[in-house]
């Protein structure tokens, strides 16, 4: 018993001299350091799947930490690059309803260009 103890080697077993209660103490023993050998592998078996599957979950969360960081910048990227080619577009826009407006002010009745104008009474051209 004290080299199990001590060394942990399940596969040691007692050598059984007698059929009598000793010889049935050293079966008792023998078994259950079968047992104990059994549930050792089985255990062993059990954590080297659990570092493999923490391995790869390990390896997935990097996968989709770098994904997410991509994304981030790929996100960022293009609402700068829509907003820096948006400027110019959005000025134009905003100048040419500017233009427009001014057009829509000359052409008005109360406008310095038109008030010698005589204007069409209201729905006569429609």
């Amino acid at each position: 018993m004290r080299t199990v103890s001590i060394t942990k080697n399940y596969e040691t077993r007692a050598i059984k001299s007698y059929d009598d209660e000793i010889g049935t103490l050293i079966d008792g023993f023998n078994a259950m350091l079968s047992e104990i050998q059994h549930r050792t592998l089985e255990l062993e078996k059990e954590i080297s799947q659990h570092k493999r599957t923490q391995e790869e979950l390990l390896k997935a969360k990097q996968v989709a930490e770098d994904a997410s960081r991509a994304k981030s910048a790929f996100l960022a990227n293009m609402s700068h690059e829509l907003r820096t080619r948006s400027t110019p577009s959005s000025d134009t826009a905003r100048s040419w309803r500017r233009s427009r407006k001014s057009a829509d002010r000359r052409n008005s009745p109360g406008s310095p260009e038109n008030s010698g104008r005589r204007q069409a009474p209201a729905g006569a051209y429609r």
